[in-house]
């Protein structure tokens, strides 16, 4: 296979404009910088999403049974009072993604020890380098596209959920109207360079993510008696994988962790802190970057229902790139011996056992998920609600 770093990119490099040195290791991110890089991309929209995606998971205790009820969407569920499965669900897809992250960054410790002088240096696809490296060519296409399709439509996602809070403190301006003056208030700030150069946006989601959360809590405590016992519904089939996909959006920020990685000073702190700087370039960065931005105030506007593509991006896209992709990229690469002057690394029985175990749950659920988030999303009430039709009729 041909040596490739950064290198990797097509056509001549400094035609675009890019400075292969940029985000080298020297002035790279701290271990407590990289941190709070982790807990902002962790931490954000997709916990909002998490009380109603475990009431579509369902209760599975109620006065009759222990069972968890599930249907055809025509079968109506007896309400149920008490349950536990959606809280289990969202323990495990945490700790399911967390360790799947260790991995992926693992996987790049290897790319460094197998190929130093291809990846000691900044890196501008590193997770799709990753991908190259164990499963070809094609796993480098399946990455890309992924990475891609998750990180646009969680862009969408943020611009309709301020849309949606701001149509609430302002109600004479609707929310599609919201999403153009979002989107246009956004702009300028995509046109920022790497992670390291704007390092404060990190700690500022950080330190108002914990705000809510307290806010939440508070609330939440102080108003318990002025509302009613709530009744759960027990989950359908549906409801159940669109809890699921909403679940892992919540804690899909993997794809971006080698990206992190990279920006660190000392890479192999990562797993322990457990998201490559872009380059500087001019112009056709405001440009492709506000292209992008384009693009999302399109899908946004064509469905502005946050639950919905994030529902479809938490089942697909993500449950690839955190779930299903880590652990066979790892395994992957610690078994090829190909090279005996490499370091030897070994997978213990109960990890290999635990990999398997990760990438099933990320392929049932995430083809239940992305089937229930379609149907939800090509139903004639979405077609209803959709902007264009607001503003066309």
């Amino acid at each position: 296979m041909q040596e490739r770093g950064s290198s990797s990119l097509p056509g001549n490099i400094k035609e675009l404009g890019i400075s292969p040195s940029a985000g080298g290791p020297r002035n790279g991110l701290g271990f407590a910088m990289t941190t709070f890089f982790l807990v902002a991309q962790m931490a954000g929209a997709g916990f909002l999403s998490l009380p109603k995606a475990v009431a579509n998971c369902g209760w599975v205790i109620n006065d009759a049974s222990y069972s968890l009820v599930v249907d055809l969407n025509y079968y109506h569920s007896p309400p149920c009072r008490l349950g536990w499965i959606g809280l289990v669900m969202m323990v495990v897809f945490c700790t399911g993604v967390g360790f799947s992250g260790t991995r992926l960054g693992a996987c790049w410790v290897i790319l460094e020890e197998r190929w130093p002088m291809c990846y000691r240096d900044s890196c501008r696809q590193p997770y799709m380098e990753i991908a190259d490296r164990a499963l070809g060519i094609h796993g480098r296409r399946l990455a890309l596209a992924c990475v891609l399709i998750t990180l646009v439509g969680g862009t969408t996602v943020f611009l309709i959920l301020i849309a949606s809070f701001m149509k609430v403190l302002v109600t004479s301006v609707s929310i599609c109207e919201w999403v153009l003056i979002t989107a246009a208030l956004v702009m300028p700030f995509t046109w920022l360079g790497t992670p390291k150069d704007f390092w404060q946006a990190s700690v500022l989601a950080v330190t108002t993510t914990t705000i809510a959360c307290v806010v939440i809590l508070v609330e939440i405590i102080l108003e318990k008696d002025l509302h009613p016992n709530p009744v759960y519904q027990n989950p359908t089939v549906s409801s159940f994988a669109l809890g699921f996909g909403a679940i892992l959006f919540a804690f899909g920020g993997a794809s971006v962790f080698p990206t992190i990685q990279n920006d660190m000073g000392n890479r192999k702190l990562f797993i322990k802190a457990v998201v490559v700087a872009f380059a500087e370039f001019g112009w056709k960065r405001c440009v492709l970057r506000s292209a992008i931005l384009i693009f999302e105030v399109v899908v946004g506007l064509a469905v502005p229902d946050f639950g919905k593509i994030l529902n479809l991006i938490g089942g697909s896209t993500v449950t690839l790139c955190s779930f299903i992709l880590p652990p066979l990229m790892y395994m992957k690469l610690v078994d090829d011996k190909s090279n005996p002057s490499w370091p030897q690394r070994q997978i213990e029985l109960w990890e290999r056992m635990l990999l398997w175990i990760i990438v099933g749950v990320g392929v049932v659920g995430g083809i239940a998920s992305t089937i229930s988030a379609l149907i939800a999303i090509l139903s004639p009430d979405s077609f209803s609600t959709s902007c264009f039709s607001d503003f066309y009729f």
